[in-house]
């Protein structure tokens, strides 16, 4: 019974996401001739679906000597069943939404794991970069 309602959940959770990010993870540095520098290789590790939700809640603040930074984090919803080996420190960048024409070019890093039994969504927790 429990994988009809998982299946049925997943379905709609995946018809939620109506727009599309690609996440990246950078590996170790690769010599460019083209700029003579270094530059970090990369790894799509998911491209896809997705949907981004900010919480209801206040942005924490940390201090640091000389400054106040606020923070809040976002919640990345994802296929389950298609984003898989996703890690902390991974970056996402947002390619098209449906319906917030400022989220293109947007870009996070993931901020922790998002597993969980019977999910019927990878809520994967991001910071968005400043």
């Amino acid at each position: 019974m429990i994988g009809g309602v998982l299946a049925f959940g997943r379905r709609f959770a995946k018809g939620t996401m109506r727009d599309t990010c690609r996440i990246i993870r950078y590996g170790t540095d690769v010599w460019d001739e083209a700029t003579l520098s270094n530059t970090p290789s990369e790894t799509v590790v998911y491209e896809g679906p997705c949907r981004l939700l900010y919480p209801y809640r206040a942005p924490t603040e940390a201090s640091t000597p000389g400054q106040t930074q606020t923070e809040q984090l976002a919640r990345l919803s994802l296929p389950v069943e298609t984003s898989l080996g996703i890690r902390d420190q991974d970056e996402v960048r947002y390619l098209t939404s449906a319906s917030d024409p400022d989220l293109p070019g947007k870009k996070f890093t993931v901020s922790g794991s998002a597993h969980q039994s019977d999910a019927t969504a990878r809520r994967v927790p991001v910071k968005e970069h400043s």
